[in-house]
């Protein structure tokens, strides 16, 4: 029974792992930076978490720094990016 349990638990583990992956954390934020929230934009700080299917903006004199579990990324240039062709 407690092979079987583990057996379950590893396997719940296993496909549950991408949807986790997938969370990008906002390291450092300078300036104004924001993330598309439906038709509206919402500033993002040091700490937050997005998607790889969002899109950023970044204002003038703005910059941020992601990273996920394989990489970092800086982002300093003023526009707009949509983080799964960035990240």
């Amino acid at each position: 029974m407690k092979k079987y349990l583990a057996g379950i638990l590893a396997m719940v583990a296993l496909s549950t792992a991408p949807l986790f992956a997938q969370a990008i954390l906002v390291e450092y934020v300078e300036g104004v930076v924001e993330v598309r929230a439906g038709s509206d934009w919402v500033e993002l700080f040091i700490g937050d978490t997005v998607s790889r299917d969002e899109t950023v903006r970044i204002g003038g004199g703005g910059l941020i720094e992601l990273r996920d579990a394989d990489r970092t990324v800086l982002l300093s240039r003023p526009g707009t990016y949509e983080l799964s062709t960035v990240v």
